[in-house]
C-alpha cells in the first residue's frame, strides 16, 4: 500500500510538472513555426512566459530562459505596436539576461534548444545593445552597468559559436575592447563607489589589458587617498600591456597629479629605449622642463618634432621653450658684450625668434586646440614678430588675438 502511494505521488508530480511546463511550450509555440509572429502572437507568448517565469516550479528552468529570451527579443522589436507598447520597457535587458541564464544553466539541455540558442544569442545581444544605446542617450549610467555585464557575456559566447555575427559587429567597430572600455567608463561615473570598484576589479581579474580599465581603477584608489594603490594598479596594467603608449601615459598622468614627475624619468628613459617615438621624447622634454634642465628639454622637444612634425604639442612647447630659455642665453651675453659682439648676438637672437616662430606657426595649424590655446599661440607669434622687427606681422597676429578674445 505504501509503495502504491509513492507511485501515485510520483505520477501526480509528473502531471504537475508537465502542466507547468505547458506554459513554456505555449510560449514557444506562439512565436515559432510558420506563424507570422504578429503583435498578437508575441503578446500571447509574453503572457505565457511571464506566468512560467513567476511560477517557482519553472522559474529557473533552462527552457523557460530560452523561451523568455526569444519572446522578449520580439517584444523589443515590436515595441512600437500598440498591443506591446505599454509592456515593452526593459524588454531588451530581459531578453539578454534570459539568454545569459540559459547559457549559464548547468542543467541538462535539449540538443535542439542548444541549436536554437546558438542562433538566437545574436538577437538577444542585439536588442540588449540597442536598448542600452537608448539609455546612454538619456544618461542613465547606473542602469547601463547591468546591461554591459550581459552584453559582454553574450559577445564572448558569440565568439565561440557565431563568427559571422562577430565579423559583422567588428565592421561596425563594435569589438570586445570597445564594450569593455565603455563598461569601465560607465563604472567610473557610477554613483555607487563600491559598485564602481567591484566592476573594475572584476574586469582586471578577468585578464583585461585595457588602458581605460586601469586608468579608471587608479582613479578609484586616488579618490580614496591611496596613492600607492593607484601606482600599483597602473604598473600591473603596464605588465599586461608592455609597450602600450597609452598605458604608460596613465603612469605619466599619475606622477604629474601627485607632483612627483622626477620619479618618472627612469621609466621614460626605458620607454624611449624600447619604443623611441615622438610621444616619449615629448614626455621626457616635459619632465626635463619641470626639472629645470632646459637644454635637455629643448633637445627632446626638437627630437619629438623631427620624428613627427604633426606632434603639435611638441611644436608649441618647442617654440615657447626657445623664446623662454634659449633667448635668455643671448640676453645674458648681451649685457656684457661690446658693440661688435652685440651686433652678432642681435642677429643670432633674431634668428632664434624666427626659429621659434616657425614651430608656433606649425602648432597654429592644429584645429583641435581650444580658444585659450589659440590665443596663447598667437600672442607668442606676435612677440616673435616684434623681436624680429616685423611690425606688419605683429599687427596681424594682434588682430587674430583680439578676434579670438572676442569669442572666448
Amino acid at each position: 500500500m505504501k509503495k502504491l502511494s509513492l507511485i501515485i505521488a510520483a505520477c501526480l508530480f509528473t502531471v504537475v510538472v508537465h502542466a507547468q511546463m505547458s506554459k513554456v511550450k505555449s510560449a514557444f509555440y506562439a512565436i515559432e513555426g510558420d506563424k507570422s509572429n504578429s503583435a498578437g502572437d508575441v503578446l500571447e507568448g509574453k503572457n505565457y512566459i511571464d506566468e512560467a517565469y513567476n511560477d517557482p516550479k519553472t522559474a529557473n528552468n533552462n527552457r523557460m530562459w530560452l523561451a523568455r529570451a526569444m519572446v522578449y527579443s520580439r517584444v523589443f522589436n515590436m515595441r512600437g505596436n500598440e498591443l506591446l507598447k505599454e509592456t515593452s520597457a526593459g524588454s531588451g535587458l530581459k531578453s539578454g539576461y534570459s539568454m545569459m541564464q540559459f547559457i549559464k544553466s548547468t542543467d541538462k539541455k535539449l540538443p535542439d534548444d542548444v541549436d536554437v540558442a546558438s542562433l538566437e544569442c545574436a538577437t538577444s545581444f542585439g536588442v540588449a545593445f540597442n536598448e542600452s544605446e537608448e539609455l546612454l542617450g538619456e544618461k542613465k549610467y547606473d542602469d547601463l552597468l547591468e546591461y554591459y555585464k550581459i552584453i559582454i557575456f553574450l559577445y564572448d559566447e558569440m565568439v565561440k559559436i557565431d563568427t559571422a555575427t562577430i565579423n559583422s559587429l567588428e565592421k561596425q567597430n563594435i569589438k570586445r575592447k570597445f564594450l569593455v572600455d565603455r563598461y569601465a567608463h560607465l563604472a567610473m561615473v557610477s554613483t555607487n563607489p563600491a559598485v564602481k570598484k567591484e566592476i573594475l576589479q572584476s574586469l582586471i581579474d578577468q585578464g583585461s589589458n585595457s588602458t581605460v580599465v586601469f586608468e579608471a581603477m587608479s582613479k578609484v584608489y586616488m579618490e580614496a587617498g591611496d596613492t600607492a594603490g593607484a601606482e600599483k594598479v597602473i604598473r600591473l596594467g603596464l605588465e599586461r600591456a608592455p609597450g602600450d603608449n597609452n598605458m604608460f601615459q596613465v603612469l605619466v598622468n599619475y606622477f604629474v597629479s601627485i607632483n612627483k614627475v622626477e620619479k618618472l624619468m627612469s621609466d621614460v628613459n626605458r620607454q624611449i629605449e624600447t619604443n623611441p617615438d615622438s610621444k616619449w621624447y615629448y614626455t621626457r622634454a616635459y619632465l626635463n622642463e619641470q626639472g629645470g634642465n632646459y637644454d635637455a628639454c629643448i633637445a627632446d622637444y626638437q627630437k619629438a618634432v623631427e620624428l613627427d612634425e604633426f606632434n603639435y604639442d611638441a611644436q608649441f612647447n618647442l617654440g615657447l621653450s626657445l623664446m623662454k630659455y634659449e633667448s635668455k642665453k643671448y640676453y645674458d651675453q648681451m649685457a656684457r658684450a661690446n658693440t661688435a659682439k652685440l651686433k652678432e648676438l642681435n642677429a643670432g637672437l633674431k634668428a632664434l625668434f624666427g626659429r621659434a616662430k616657425s614651430h608656433l606657426e606649425k602648432a597654429s595649424e592644429n584645429t583641435a586646440y581650444g580658444i585659450a590655446d589659440q590665443i596663447n599661440i598667437y600672442k607668442a607669434l606676435k612677440q616673435c614678430a616684434v623681436e624680429m622687427g616685423d611690425k606688419a606681422a605683429a599687427d596681424a597676429y594682434d588682430i587674430q588675438v583680439k578676434n579670438l578674445e572676442s569669442i572666448k
